[in-house]
């Protein structure tokens, strides 16, 4: 029965250093998201204010460059959308993860205070 708890408190240390190494990657996937987000953001602005600035010429050439700025405008928001989607399936992952860490973390601890009360129990007995 010892040898049992020995073998699943083991299994759980294992468990549990894969979620913590799951987390640290996840973490940083999503510290680049945001970054990512923060550049498209800025180039979306830049991109509204050239629109807004090209509205005011009336130049042939402003127009062709109007055009590009409107397609560049739908590509950056439908990459913007695409990042908020990918950001949040990670904050998701990054929760389950940390309750699925919680769980075996409490598991892993109940069998250690187990441990310590069997062998407080085996002093007492021999005493």
């Amino acid at each position: 029965m010892i040898k049992k708890r020995i073998k699943r408190k083991d299994e759980l240390k294992n468990i549990l250093l894969g979620i913590e190494m799951n987390l640290a990657i996840l973490e940083d996937d999503l510290d680049i998201l945001n970054k990512d987000l923060i550049f498209y953001n800025r180039y979306k602005e830049e991109l509204i204010s050239n629109i807004d600035l090209h509205r005011t010429q009336k130049v042939v050439t402003v127009a062709s460059s109007f055009r590009l700025s409107k397609n560049e405008l739908k590509i950056t928001n439908q990459r913007i959308s695409q990042l908020t989607s990918a950001k949040n399936k990670v904050e998701k992952m990054i929760n389950n993860k940390s309750k699925s860490f919680e769980y075996y973390n409490k598991e892993y601890e109940k069998i250690n205070n187990d441990q310590v009360v069997l062998q407080f129990k085996k002093r007492a007995k021999n005493k």
